[in-house]
Order: C-alpha cells, then structure tokens, then sequence
C-alpha cells in the first residue's frame, strides 16, 4: 500500500480507477514504476559519471547493468585452475552453476600471480599453474563467455590489480612477470630484529618469539623459560644455536635437537634456523663466537619481505596503473563480457609503499622537498615489544595513500565506460573499520569514516570510491552467521557495517567463503542472508561448492529474495 500520492488518496490493487482521475493514475503509475526498485532496497544502480558524488535526480533512472538479484559465483583460476583447463570442464561448471541458480560468473582472467588467461598482448601466459601444465593454446575466457551465452549467464571478467608474482624458497614459487620488472614492486617499511655473528654473517628476521617459514627464528626471555616440544614440533628445525651473554654457546644440528624443549638463557636468546639453507649457516658459526642481536628499521622490496605469499606491485607507480587500465580496456575491447570486477586494489598494507617514488610524491602532495620514513611512523620494534609509533604525518599518508586508490579507480570507471551497457564491479574485505591498512576506502562520499571511526582522519572522506561502481562485492568472512558482532564479527553485523558505509547507493553482492562455516546449514543462512539484506551475493568459489559437495545447499539458498528493509 501506498499513500501520500494525488492529495493523500490511498491505492489499492482493483480500485484504481475508482479512487484516481486517469491523467493522475498515468502519473502515479510511472511514479511507482521509476522508483518502485529503490524502494526495495539496494536494488537500482545508476550509472554515473566519474565526477558523481550520489545518487541524483538524473542518475535513479535507467537499466541496471547486471541481473537483480545479483548472484554471482566466482571462478577461481589459483587454487584449483586444473578444473576449468578445458571447455568441457568449464560447461560442467557452468551447468552447475545454472541449475544452482546463479545468474553471474567471474573467470579470474589475469589471477593474482600477474598471469593472463585469455588471448592477451599485455599478459603472459601460465605454462604451469600450481606446478601442474596448463594448456598452451586455451582461450579460458572466451570458453566461459561462449558457454555461459549458451545457458543465459552473464559473466563479468575478473582482475587482480596490484599483484604480479608469487614469493617462496622454490624456484616454482617465485614466478610471475613482476620478477622481469623488479621496479613495479612495492617497498615496506618494518622494523626487523638484525642478528650479526663476528664471522661476518649477518641475517635478519622478523619472527621474533614465533616460528618463521624460512630463515631463522629469535626466541627471546621475553616468552618464557624454555621453547617447549609445542614449538619445536612437528616442524623442527634444521639447526639451533644458542647465545649468552653475547657469545655463542651451543650449536645443535637437527638430529641433536631435543623435543623436549630447549632452555632460553635469561641473559641470552635462542635462535632456530627454519630452512637447510640457514641450518648450514649457523652449524657453521664456532663455539664462542661473539653475536650481537639488535632492532633496525629498513626499507624491504615485498619479494624480499618474509610474510604473505605474493609480491605486491606499487599502486602509486604510474607504469603499474597504466598498465592495468590497458588490461582492462583489452578485455572490454576484445570479449562481449558484460562488465569487470577489480581485486587487489590496494596496497598490500599499512607497511607499504615506501618506495623512493612515493615518498617523493607524497612530500610533493605535501609541498616539501623530502619527508623521511619515521616522520609517518616509527615500526614497531620485534626484540622489545614496543608497538608502532606514529608520526606528525601519519594522518596525512593514510589520505594520500586512500587517494591513489581513488584516483586509480576513477580511471578505470572512464575505462569502463567507454563500452556502454558494461558493469563495473570491485572486491574488496567487508572489515571497513581496518580497511585503512591497505588505503581502499569504499565507501560513499557521504559516509563519514572520522564520525564513525575517530582514529581515521577528517579528509579521509574525500578519498571514498564507492560512487564509481555498479556494485561492489566486500568480502564477510566470518564464520557465525547471526548476530552482533560481540568479540567477533558476524555476517550479519558486517552487512550491518556495509550497508551503513554505502548508505544503499551501490548494489552490494557481499562475499561468502563456504569452508570457513561450520555446517552447511550455516553456508546456506549466509547466502541467503545476504540476498535478503542486500539484493545480491557472491560465492567463493566453484572449488569450494565442488569440493565441499555444496551446490545442493547453495541452490535451496539462492532462491531466497530480496526484503523491504529501512
């Protein structure tokens, strides 16, 4: 029921003519059907320009570029590439897909390690994916397009940004274009725990009191008496050496190792080298040689920083935007996709970019000639515990940072819409309240982060993106389904928090990683849940409804509809 139309006159279905003039039913008519969709809440995107700021008279409007509801499933071309390297394995998926009830599919057509799966003059192919071959002459995207044509899907094309390679000790593992273009990488800024020996071997570490993946490990007083068969076990280590008063005064090798736990000298520390390489190296030190274990803050290209698994490119490089917008454009240009989704587009976090291009730019923003790293922060320190320190310009460098992103954003909405009837979508972590480490702020320009978050500065509005989209795809990966979100977040408090950050101006397909619930009853709540609250949802990925066998879950979820929320 509506009222309020034509002096207050109330309609009701079969007294329409009796109650309304006919030029004011016409009228009231088209009044309910142009605004009839955004009333169900989230549901009509308007296309915008690049210089929109919300939704406006002229925007609330024309043909949305994407089904309604939004139910999208993701292909995942990285953890299990082998189930989609033929176009008989991509119609099985894509069958699956339709009789599930899903209406959008997006193929990762250049995946998080920089490589492309499609027919690119920009990308390089794979020759293997995951140490397995992978089929030199497949076309994946034109398969999944050619295919999903044929059973009514749509099928956005899916592109990691601000990522090119992978990091590790193997050869296999350090692989992606960013390796012939060490320049792109970008630079984080840490402060490292430094351990020297008076033999001149000098190595560095940031696994302090925790076990590392390679290098070594420092175990200091700080976490007890002795490292206990919990630490050493089931991974030990290739060698340990044990320091006092500065000097050197035990080296084991693996075999000599004890389970049972290793003391920790009170005046000392222990040191655990987590590779063969570094085992060899410290099985070398002498007895009584002097060592010296100190803080030092450095600046470290992301191939050579010990954490994550992916070498992240500098989002702030121009070569690296440029870069992408031509693989976007490629794709627009060369394959009737409907639209794109961006992942990755970020900074890999808080740490980064440190690069001497962005300190310079970010003191060119800033009307200086120089700004030194510990002017934004000061690392927190790994030997003492000290926590981050933040400078007289950290507020300013999480602006400029968020405003990079913006920028690139902008640029890949203009990309985008030079091909008209074409979505423009982006993934991103539904954790807003945090989302400043990696300096992507999706919200809305009328969102106020500082009112709602005081610990973000007061111009951290103006770096918002979210206008820009067709729709947006933020991530709620919790495991409990309902509720609020207590110690943890829920999927229910993170709709909460998305839908309160973009105000109902976007159309949100909220992310749902089925392996991290507890049952499948849980899977198809949260699915359903977020169609109910958001008119949308995105599933991630085929491997996870395959290899959980979930698609039977999914499909009683995805009839699920949108309600009339306020």
């Amino acid at each position: 029921m509506f009222s309020g139309c034509a002096g207050g006159a109330k309609f009701a279905t079969g007294h329409l003519s009796q109650t309304l003039p006919k030029t004011t039913l016409v009228i009231c008519l088209l009044l309910v059907a142009l605004f009839w969709e955004p009333l169900l809440g989230f549901g009509a995107r308007t296309r915008r320009d690049s210089t929109s700021r919300g939704r406006t008279a002229e925007s609330i409007h024309k043909t949305r570029c994407h089904p309604y509801p939004l139910k999208i499933l993701w292909l995942d071309n990285e953890s299990s590439t082998a189930l989609l390297d033929s176009r008989q394995k991509v119609a099985l998926f894509l069958e699956k897909a339709r009789d599930a009830g899903f209406n959008v599919v997006v193929p990762d057509v250049k995946n998080y390690m920089g490589f492309g799966f499609y027919r690119s003059s920009i990308l390089p192919r794979a020759s293997s994916v995951g140490g397995a071959p992978y089929p030199k002459d497949f076309d994946f995207l034109a398969a999944v397009v050619e295919e999903a044509l044929a059973r009514g899907l749509h099928v956005h094309a899916g592109i990691n940004l601000f990522s090119e390679g992978g990091k590790g000790l193997l050869p296999s593992q350090r692989v992606g274009p960013i390796y012939e273009h060490p320049e792109w990488q970008t630079v984080l800024y840490d402060r490292w725990a430094q351990l020297s020996f008076s033999t001149g071997l000098t190595t560095r570490t940031l696994a302090v009191n925790s076990r590392g993946s390679s290098g070594i490990s420092v175990y200091t007083p700080r976490t007890g008496e002795q490292l206990t068969s919990a630490v050493l076990l089931p991974r030990l280590p290739a060698s340990v050496c044990v320091v006092t008063q500065g000097r050197v005064t035990s080296v084991l090798a693996d075999d000599q190792v004890s389970t049972h736990g290793i003391a920790i000298p009170t005046d000392g520390y222990v040191v655990l080298a987590e590779d063969p390489l570094a085992g060899a190296l410290l099985c070398a030190v002498p007895l009584s040689t002097t060592a010296t274990l100190e803080s030092v803050a450095l600046r470290v290209p992301s191939a050579d920083y010990p954490a994550g698994m992916l070498v992240y490119t500098n989002p702030a490089r121009a070569d690296v935007q440029k870069r992408n917008l031509a693989v976007i454009e490629e794709i627009l240009k060369q394959y009737p996709v409907e639209g794109v989704v961006l992942d990755r587009g970020r900074f890999d976090n808080f740490k980064a970019d440190f690069s001497d291009e962005s300190l310079a730019e970010f003191a060119k923003s800033l009307e200086r000639k120089s700004v030194k790293p510990e002017e934004i922060y000061d690392p927190a320190d790994p030997l003492t515990g000290t926590p981050r320190r933040e400078g007289p310009l950290f507020a300013q460098w999480l602006t400029w940072r968020a405003r990079v992103i913006q920028n690139f954003m902008e640029q890949a909405n203009a990309t985008v819409r030079k091909y008209p009837n074409r979505c423009f979508g982006d993934y991103v972590g539904g954790w807003y309240e945090s989302y400043w480490e990696v300096g992507a702020n999706w919200a809305i320009p009328d969102f106020d982060p500082q009112r709602n978050f005081p610990t973000l500065p007061a111009d951290y509005r103006r770096t918002a993106y979210a206008h820009l989209l067709d729709y947006l795809s933020p991530g709620l990966y919790y495991r409990k389904v309902l509720g609020p979100a207590g110690e943890k977040p829920t999927v229910e408090s993170g709709l909460e928090l998305v839908r309160r950050v973009t105000g109902g101006r976007v159309q949100l397909a909220p992310g749902i990683y089925p392996p991290i619930h507890a049952t499948p009853e849980d899977v198809e709540a949260a699915v359903r849940l977020c169609i109910q609250r958001t008119g949308g949802v995105m599933v991630f990925s085929h491997t996870t409804l395959e290899n959980k066998k979930l698609w039977d879950v999914v499909r009683r979820a995805l009839d699920a509809v949108p309600q009339l929320l306020e």
